[in-house]
């Protein structure tokens, strides 16, 4: 899988921004750093300031699996659509299900887990999901366990997507993140995305999208399907700065032609 600075990355960039795309970003490992607590993320400057600009130029949605409470405040600019739960919550045009009872009873039961509290899991309630963080357990191997332990043992049987020191749970009737970027495409009247991810949860993005979608994953691995990688998460800052530049000479392009077109014939 190429890296996304390359001239086949520019050559993607190029040819998707001519044909009215969505930008569908995640959050975490994508727009922020990873961190240890998640309370301390926050998207850089040098990134919130580009997005600011290119609102103004085409369609931006945030796609996390954060609430869309949470995440709001840490973004340092205003995108046209902002859904959380990885799929669940804020997705327009979709009728949402109330999961909170069943979360509830997923939560109760884990609260009451003896192996859960010793390990040193935090467990995180997002109303329409839950995650079991386990980044600063004492010993991760043990945290991991017991997660998995207390999961088999949860009823309804939750939707589980690994993350980075993470488990997610979710309701199998929830909508995922590629079904979210897909009514977003629709909704926004678009022709295709532009998607890029850092996770497991991103995954289903990879594998599901569209070939002529452009999607970029952060922190490549051998598995994934992305059609471009990057190598750190410093890059998206770069990666954004180039997206708005083709924008930029998309537009002037178009200009110009339509320029030559009204001028009179000899």
């Amino acid at each position: 899988m190429p890296h996304l600075f390359s001239a086949q990355g520019d050559h993607a960039i190029a040819e998707i921004v001519a044909r009215h795309p969505l930008l569908a970003l995640d959050f975490d490992g994508t727009l922020a750093p990873i961190v240890p607590l998640p309370d301390q993320a926050r998207a850089p400057l040098a990134i919130t300031r580009t997005l600011a600009q290119l609102v103004d130029r085409l369609p931006v949605a945030i796609v996390t699996g954060r609430s869309v409470e949470d995440v709001s405040g840490r973004l340092g600019f205003t995108p046209h659509y902002i859904v959380g739960n990885h799929g669940a919550e804020g997705l327009p045009g979709y009728t949402p299900v109330d999961h909170q009872p069943l979360v509830n009873a997923w939560l109760g039961a884990l609260h009451g887990n003896v192996e859960i509290q010793r390990s040193g899991v935090r467990i995180e309630d997002k109303g329409q999901s839950l995650s079991l963080h386990y980044r600063l357990a004492r010993n991760r191997d043990q945290a991991r366990e017991a997660i998995q332990g207390a999961i088999s043992a949860l009823s309804p049987q939750p939707r589980v997507i690994g993350g980075k020191c993470v488990f997610n749970l979710l309701p199998t009737d929830a909508p995922d993140k590629y079904q979210a970027v897909r009514l977003l495409v629709r909704e926004a009247g678009c022709d295709c995305a532009i998607f890029a991810g850092d996770d497991i949860t991103d995954d289903v993005v990879f594998e599901q999208a569209p070939s002529d979608w452009l999607t970029v994953r952060i922190e490549a691995r051998d598995h994934h399907h992305a059609r471009f990688h990057l190598s750190l998460q410093s890059e998206m800052a770069s990666f954004l700065q180039r997206l708005l530049a083709a924008i930029q000479r998309s537009h002037a392009h178009l200009q110009s032609s339509h320029s030559a077109e009204r001028l009179p014939r000899r």
